[in-house]
C-alpha cells in the first residue's frame, strides 16, 4: 500500500504535529515507518533534525528519498528485524512509531530491538489505533468487524490495542510513560458507521459513560527505566488513573473535543509534580 500522508501543521489534533512539538531541535531522529517522508521534511525544516528512515516499502523509500532529508534510508520489514540499525545504538534521541505498532506482529519484541539505539537521554513518541472506541464496540454487539481501505480497521492491521493494553506493554518493557492523549475525531469522520436504531438504550448509555469509546487515537512519549517493575507499574498506573480523573472532572461529553487533549496534559503535569 503507497501511503504519503498529508499533515496540516495547524491541526493541534494531528499525532504529526504532536510529535513536532515533542521533538526538540537539532536532534537525531528515527523515523520509523517514514513513508514517503513528508513528516520527516517538516523535522528537517521547522527542527533541524538529523533524520534516519526506515520502512517496508521500496516505493515509500524511493520517495522519501527524493524529498534529500534522510541522512540514512533503510528498507527495513520490523517483523524481520535483526542487526541493521547497531550503529546506532546509544546515539538516537528520540524513535518516532506513529501509526507503526498495529502493523507488526510482535510490537513489544520491536521496540525491545530499538531501545538499545536510545541515547541516556532518549525516548520514544508512539501513536496508535484505539481498538474499543465506540463504533468498533458497537459493530462487535451487532457481529460486525470490518476491515476498511483506512482507520481504525485498516486492512494491514494486525495489532489491536486498548489504553489498558497499550500501557502494560509500555510498562512490562520497562518504560516510564512522560505524556499522553488521546486524539479525538469528529463523529461524522469515523470510518465504521454504526446501526445505533438495534443497539438497546441501556448498552448505548454504558458505553457513552465509558470516555475511552471517544478516544480515536492514543499519543503516548515514553523512555527507559532504570525502576523496578513495582515501581514502574505504580507511576504509569497513576499516570493513566489521574489523567482518567481529570477527563471526568473537566469533560462531560469528549466527543468533537480536538483541544481536550492539550488542556488535559497540561493539568496532569501539574497533578503530577506533587505526587
Amino acid at each position: 500500500m503507497f501511503y504519503s500522508p498529508k499533515v496540516n501543521i495547524e491541526d493541534e489534533n494531528s499525532t504529526y504535529v504532536k510529535a513536532l512539538k515533542e521533538i526538540e531541535n537539532d536532534r537525531i531522529v528515527l523515523d520509523v515507518g517514514c513513508a514517503t517522508g513528508e513528516v520527516g521534511e517538516l523535522l528537517k525544516e521547522i527542527k533541524q533534525s538529523t533524520l534516519i528512515g526506515i520502512d517496508c516499502s521500496r516505493e515509500h523509500i524511493d520517495e522519501a528519498n527524493k524529498k534529500g532529508v534522510y541522512s540514512d534510508l533503510y528498507q527495513i520489514d520490523l517483523n524481520k528485524l535483526n542487526d541493521e540499525l547497531d550503529k546506532y545504538k546509544n546515539k538516537v534521541d528520540y524513535i518516532l512509531m506513529l501509526d507503526v505498532l498495529e502493523h507488526l506482529y510482535f510490537p513489544a519484541d520491536v521496540i525491545k530491538k530499538l531501545k538499545s539505539l536510545l541515547s541516556p537521554t532518549g525516548k520514544f513518541i508512539v501513536s496508535v489505533p484505539n481498538i474499543s472506541h465506540a463504533s468498533i464496540k458497537l459493530n462487535l454487539l451487532l457481529n460486525n468487524f470490518r476491515y476498511t481501505s483506512y482507520g481504525l480497521l485498516d486492512s494491514t492491521h494486525i495489532h489491536f490495542f486498548t489504553l489498558n493494553s497499550l500501557f502494560y506493554m509500555i510498562t512490562a518493557g520497562g518504560f516510564l510513560v512522560e505524556s499522553f492523549e488521546r486524539i479525538y475525531v469528529e463523529s461524522s469522520t469515523v470510518d465504521q458507521p454504526v446501526k445505533f436504531n438495534k443497539i438497546p438504550s441501556s448498552v448505548l448509555n454504558f458505553i457513552k459513560k465509558d470516555h475511552e469509546s471517544f478516544a480515536y487515537q492514543y499519543f503516548v512519549t515514553f523512555k527507559p527505566s532504570d525502576k523496578s517493575s513495582e515501581q514502574l507499574n505504580k507511576h504509569n498506573s497513576s499516570f493513566k488513573r489521574v489523567n482518567k480523573r481529570l477527563l471526568k472532572k473537566y469533560v462531560r461529553r469528549p466527543i468533537n473535543a480536538p483541544r481536550l487533549s492539550k488542556i488535559l496534559k497540561n493539568k496532569v503535569k501539574k497533578v503530577f509534580k506533587k505526587i
